[in-house]
């Protein structure tokens, strides 16, 4: 948890005053960041507040369009949180820095859906090598159907020629041919059998160990630069989450108390420079520091 010192050092470097200009500022700043909408009907906005309120989510994502998606491009993330994010909300986003929940909690759900997206590509790679394999086997099965097809027809004709000695030895040897033609599409069949096998369990244990040289390697650095590079839109979407809204309600106690122990502070010393005790003024004694400086480790 940052400190007083780093939390109001945060809130100078990005703009935050307390105030009316707060106010102001806030109220520019949302109207500036606000959408045009050329086709935005001028009678939305004229039910009751409690109706708006219930339908302004649904209302931005109408306006947004059905086509709207920020994984093929077709919207920037800055517009659709833009259209997400209350106007309230916007200067509050700006104040918090949920770094380390935020990489953690992201690289393990890209993890998972890299692991899930490797095993489908996996999959279908060995989808598509058995379907090639089933069609050259069905391709040498019909050879072999042809060949026997052709050795039955061959043996009907010995029986046959059986009847006139003159041909007996020429029947003989088409049937040794037809056996021989026979055993050598059998062994072509056997032997592409066999390469075809371990050409599939070559293939899978490749590609396990590309997808774990991958995750191993890669993934990590893959994920920190994202996270860097993109950890204003990840806050964002993460504050819109229970344990967002959560850490920000206590950031916002913690900063409360904080504010009231730096004003008692001040008060008890301007008190004891003047050598006044603040329990004869009905004061109560000085409150603990909500927030104390932390040792280092």
């Amino acid at each position: 948890m940052a400190s007083r010192a780093e939390r109001m050092a945060a809130l100078k470097a990005a703009g935050v005053t307390v105030g009316p200009a707060k106010a102001k500022r806030a109220e520019t700043s949302t109207q500036q960041a606000q959408p045009k909408v050329a086709d935005q009907d001028p009678n939305m906005w004229s039910s009751k507040k409690s109706d708006r309120n219930r339908s302004t989510t649904s209302l931005k994502f109408d306006m947004l369009g059905t086509d709207a998606s920020i994984l093929n491009g077709s919207i920037s993330a800055e517009r659709f949180l833009d259209a997400m994010i209350p106007p309230s909300d916007r200067e509050l986003l700006a104040c918090l820095e949920p770094r380390e929940q935020l990489e953690s909690g992201l690289r393990a759900v890209v993890e998972a859906a890299l692991r899930f997206c490797m095993g489908l590509k996996g999959y279908d790679i060995m989808v598509a090598s058995s379907q090639k394999q089933a069609a050259e086997l069905e391709e040498a099965r019909r050879a072999i159907d042809e060949a026997l097809e052709s050795r039955n027809s061959a043996q009907k004709e010995v029986k046959k020629l059986k009847q006139n000695f003159g041909q007996v030895a020429e029947t003989a040897k088409m049937v040794a041919e037809l056996e021989l033609e026979l055993a050598i599409v059998q062994a072509k069949l056997d032997a592409e059998v066999s390469r075809h096998n371990a050409l599939k369990e070559s293939s899978i244990e490749a590609g396990k160990l590309a997808v774990s040289a991958y995750v191993e390697k890669d993934l990590p650095r893959l994920l920190e630069e994202h996270v860097l590079d993109n950890q204003e839109k990840i806050a964002k979407a993460w504050l819109k989450t229970p344990d967002g809204r959560k850490h920000l309600d206590m950031e916002g106690l913690i900063n409360f108390e904080c504010g009231r122990f730096v004003m008692q502070s001040e008060l008890y010393e301007i008190l004891s420079a003047r050598n006044v005790r603040p329990e004869f003024l009905g004061l109560p004694p000085l409150m603990d520091d909500p927030d104390p400086p932390q040792s280092p480790a």
